[in-house]
């Protein structure tokens, strides 16, 4: 995940929730919240949480919206900068 330049962990639930443990897991609230800090840290990965898995597709849409159009304009402006074939020249 670390040569992706935009990457996020999602969450669906909130922090308090898993710090009252309201999940199925048997794992501890500290050892998950411990593991999320250290991801965030580790690999320079944003957690975010949402509510709903509807709240949350509706942001990856719009990130991807987002990421799509920028790698669009990066590429334009290789293209721009780049220098004329030499068979272009001629014609």
């Amino acid at each position: 995940m670390l040569s992706y330049p935009f990457r996020r962990l999602v969450v669906i639930g909130s922090r308090a929730e898993i710090e009252l443990q309201r999940y199925r897991s048997r794992i501890t609230p500290r050892s998950v919240l411990n593991s999320l800090s250290a991801f965030e840290v580790r690999y320079d990965l944003p957690i975010c949480y949402f509510r709903t898995p509807e709240e949350m597709a509706r942001q990856i849409e719009s990130w991807l919206f987002w990421v799509a159009r920028q790698v669009l304009k990066d590429a334009d402006g290789l293209l721009k900068a780049a220098p004329a074939d030499e068979s272009e020249e001629g014609a």
